[in-house]
């Protein structure tokens, strides 16, 4: 194993009962993690709470797969999928400077 893979490991989506959970806290450096691992072809729910007050992150949008939300100060804001595919999808804030990535496997 290389040393820069224990030191890069992205973190997985936990899956129960069939479906898999990400949490993505968004803050001052932005979505933490800013990248995350999901299982291909199984339902999804990211799990978005943000901690920031800064406008810029008040919306976290994807085009593919698409969505727009808006993310209240302090609450949890489930966005859901069902069919990825193998790929990575980027999102971002509403003003685009803080990105993200979904890695599909």
């Amino acid at each position: 194993m290389k040393l820069s893979a224990l030191f890069h490991k992205i973190p997985k989506a936990t899956i129960k009962n069939g479906q898999q959970t990400a949490h993505i806290m968004v803050g001052e450096k932005g979505y933490e993690p800013a990248k995350i691992e999901l299982a291909a072809n199984i339902p999804t729910k990211l799990v978005f709470n943000r901690t920031n007050d800064s406008m810029c992150l008040a919306r976290v949008q994807g085009e593919h797969p698409a969505f727009d939300v808006e993310l209240p100060l302090n609450q949890d804001v489930v966005v859901t999928f069902t069919g990825l595919t193998p790929g990575t999808y980027q999102y971002h804030c509403g003003m685009n400077m803080f990105h993200g990535q979904l890695v599909v496997k």
